[in-house]
């Protein structure tokens, strides 16, 4: 039995074949803020600066679109919001009232 070929990055070979691996591309700007990071200068985190309205649509998996009128954009948002907190609210109700009563029989 032979022993297991690993490639450059240590992982194993299967099969007697390996497939070429492309060299990366010479960039100082990130070969310099690697070794910042790496030389602790730098804690490595991102910061994603969204507006309201970019964060409700990554919320709603929704898209954002630079032709739809923000008029009507904003009071679909609004009612949509106001539904929320109207079943929130009855959930919370649903959730006080004693067992069994018509009420919770009808939500």
């Amino acid at each position: 039995m032979e022993a297991p070929q690993y490639d450059q990055f240590g992982l194993p070979v299967f099969g007697g074949f390996d497939l070429p691996v492309p060299e990366p591309a010479a960039d100082p700007e990130l070969d310099q803020a690697i070794a910042e990071i790496l030389e602790g200068k730098i804690d490595g985190s991102i910061d994603i600066v969204m507006t309201p309205t970019q964060m409700a649509a990554v919320f709603e998996h929704e898209t954002l679109e630079n032709d739809q009128p923000r008029l009507t954009t904003r009071l679909l948002g609004g009612l949509r919001g106001l539904g929320c907190v109207l079943e929130g609210g009855t959930a919370i109700g649903l959730g006080l009232v004693p067992e069994p009563t018509f009420a919770t029989k009808l939500g």
